[in-house]
């Protein structure tokens, strides 16, 4: 894995857009049948079948921040061993490695953005999955 460039996924909630280490997720998907789950908060849309697991859908926009849930496009399912989740978002765009970034700025606080990364067509958000899942727990636990 010496000397591979890091690659990331943009995608897009609304205007505004974002990106996610690529190796943080596992599939995209097409929107599936969402099932709710009694008593959640607004922000988690429900729980899909993917492959046989239950996973609880993050309603990217709404956690976000955003006024109102925007429609689900695609889904990213992360590729994480502790917890299963699926973020919605509004459209994928592309995949981008490192050399495409043509700078950095890191995010000050604790929210789910970590950098913002400048590219030769614009910016992005990028997500740090960490800190997401942090906020999330510490959103359902409060």
């Amino acid at each position: 894995m010496t000397g591979e460039q890091r690659r990331f996924l943009l995608f897009r909630i609304g205007k505004s857009r974002y990106a996610i280490a690529l190796q943080d997720v596992t599939e995209v998907r097409d929107p599936l049948p969402e099932f709710p789950i009694p008593r959640a908060p607004d922000f988690l849309r429900g729980v899909v079948n993917i492959h046989g697991t239950l996973v609880p859908v993050l309603d990217q926009p709404l956690f976000l921040g955003q006024k109102q849930a925007l429609p689900c496009g695609e889904l990213l399912v992360l590729n994480r061993a502790d917890v299963a989740l699926a973020l919605s978002v509004e459209r994928v765009e592309k995949i981008v490695t490192e050399s495409a970034i043509l700078g950095e700025e890191p995010e000050a606080g604790e929210t789910a953005v970590s950098t913002t990364l400048f590219l030769e067509d614009g910016s992005a958000q990028l997500l740090s999955v960490i800190r997401l899942l942090r906020a999330v727990e510490e959103a359902l636990s409060g």
